[in-house]
């Protein structure tokens, strides 16, 4: 991503944890482009300066993975109406390019839940409930960690494929993100530590992402327009992983460890990869066709839930 892909803009509302970087009065009156900027302004020009590599690296190591898999373990805490809960799991993660995926949650060997989509709906299957049903989010906007409290089993919502690339680090930058300056770095502190990456992701919500020194992501936060925090994820831990057609030294690096805060819904999850690996080998079409998931988990209904209304099928 070169710099004059990547904006600096001024927000209207200053929002929570971030502020946006310096910039002359001058600028701010007569909104400039990020190659106008980069020359009027010394304090963004260094951060253009400093970011673009890691935005390269960042961009190179997301085209690697857009096929990913892996076996992992997973802890869930969350609240409902009968109270608090804490579950652990184990969890096979299987996410392809054009926004399919899938995640199948299974403890002691038995299928609790299966949470996948692709480009034009989500579907979570209920298969430890009775009677064991389905939900499909018809025209849902599947970054749903954005979505997440106004869904039901919000925390499942943020293991939506898309919100888990997103959540897990895997997403690619869109080139009108911003560079938003972290509000109590150190002014001496490095680039990678005063500065952030945000952009929208759908309607409500924005994202930000913090880079380490090697352009591996840190930190990733999804925000309401508000500025209020939905789901902050952690990461940590990050090894190599095979890929096809790349030497060993070339293969990409992820995060093995990533925690992720949903303060809204009260919940907590925490995901350790076991085996990550960017081959697909046991990836199948099948996990992203929901006429063949109902066929196989014969669930005994199906709920199609629009923006407007609910509809329920034996």
């Amino acid at each position: 991503m070169s710099m004059s892909m990547l904006q600096c803009a001024v927000a209207v509302t200053t929002l929570h944890a971030c502020t946006p970087l310096a910039i002359p009065p001058s600028v701010r009156e007569t909104p400039k482009n990020a190659r106008e900027l980069t020359i009027q302004d010394a304090d963004a020009a260094a951060a253009f300066a400093a970011f673009t590599p890691l935005l390269a690296a960042h961009d190179e190591r997301v085209r690697k993975l857009d096929v990913f898999e892996s076996r992992s373990s997973l802890e869930l805490r969350y609240h409902n109406e009968s109270g608090e809960h804490f579950d652990q799991c184990e969890a096979d993660i299987f996410l392809a390019g054009a926004d399919r995926g899938a995640v199948r949650i299974t403890k002691v060997g038995h299928n609790l839940m299966w949470i996948g989509g692709n480009a034009n709906r989500g579907w979570i299957f209920y298969l430890d409930s009775k009677p064991t049903r389905a939900v499909v989010y018809e025209q849902l906007d599947e970054s749903a960690a954005g979505s997440a409290d106004s869904m039901e089993n919000g925390e499942f919502a943020l293991l939506t494929p898309k919100s888990a690339r997103m959540l897990m680090g895997l997403a690619a930058i869109p080139h009108d993100a911003l560079l938003l300056r972290i509000a109590g770095a150190a002014p001496d502190a490095p680039w990678h530590e005063r500065v952030e990456v945000q952009w929208r992701v759908h309607a409500r919500a924005t994202v930000s992402m913090r880079l380490g020194a090697d352009g591996l992501p840190t930190q990733v936060c999804v925000r309401d327009l508000a500025g209020t925090v939905i789901a902050t994820a952690t990461l940590t831990e990050y090894v190599s992983v095979r890929a096809p057609n790349l030497a060993e030294g070339a293969w990409p690096r992820v995060a093995r460890r990533t925690e992720v805060i949903a303060p809204r819904t009260k919940s907590v999850i925490r995901l350790f990869l076991d085996g990550p690996s960017a081959q697909g080998k046991r990836i199948k079409p099948k996990f992203f066709e929901l006429d063949a998931l109902i066929a196989q988990m014969r669930p005994d209904s199906v709920e199609y839930v629009h923006q407007t209304e609910s509809v329920t099928k034996p």
